[in-house]
């Protein structure tokens, strides 16, 4: 049996009630992502959000998806 929870914003979250569930390893302090508090213009949000929902993707993904061809195509401007 699933459990379906609404996470703000606008994110589904599915949680297995009882049944075989083993727990995710924890990720090494050198693997685990750093989180950060960045702003958006209100339509980039609204974009961004959109997308999110219609993709099935969180924010957090699209963002680091997007840094990262941005890295890629920048990597001789950037330093090591």
């Amino acid at each position: 049996m699933l459990q379906c929870a609404l996470l703000p914003p606008n994110h589904v979250r599915i949680i297995p009630l009882g049944g075989d569930f083993m727990a995710p390893t924890k990720k090494n302090d050198q693997d685990k992502y750093i989180k950060m508090s960045i702003s958006f213009e209100p339509k980039q949000f609204d974009q961004l959000m959109h997308y999110c929902e219609t993709q099935e993707r969180s924010a957090s993904w699209v963002i680091r998806k997007a840094l990262a061809e941005w890295l890629e195509v920048h990597k001789d401007d950037i330093a090591p």
